[in-house]
C-alpha cells in the first residue's frame, strides 16, 4: 500500500494540527488549510489522500487518523526498501 511518496515527519504533522482553527472540520477544508498556510509538501499530500467527505471531529481525531496514516506509510517504505535495496 504506497499511497504517499514522502510520507510526513510526525512534527511537521503535529504542528499544522495545531494550526486548526475548529472542529468539526472536513478532509477537503483540512486540505485546503494545509495548502492556504504552505504546510510542507509531504503534510499536503497526506491530507489529499482522505475522502473529501471525512470529518474529523476533534482535534484528538485528526491527529490520531493523520498519525496512523504517516506511521504505516513510513513502516511501507521500510519495508520496500528492504525488499528492493538500490544498486550501485
Amino acid at each position: 500500500m504506497i499511497l504517499l511518496k514522502n510520507p510526513p515527519q510526525l512534527d511537521d504533522v503535529r504542528n499544522f494540527i495545531a494550526k486548526v482553527p475548529q472542529y468539526p472540520i472536513s478532509a477537503q477544508q483540512v486540505l485546503a488549510l494545509a495548502k492556504n498556510s504552505r504546510a510542507p509538501q509531504e503534510v499536503i499530500e497526506l491530507f489529499s489522500i482522505f475522502p473529501a467527505d471525512t470529518v474529523f471531529t476533534d482535534k484528538d481525531d485528526l491527529t490520531s487518523r493523520s498519525e496512523l496514516v504517516s506511521i504505516l506509510e513510513s513502516q511501507d517504505e521500510a519495508e520496500n526498501d528492504a525488499f528492493n535495496p538500490e544498486e550501485d
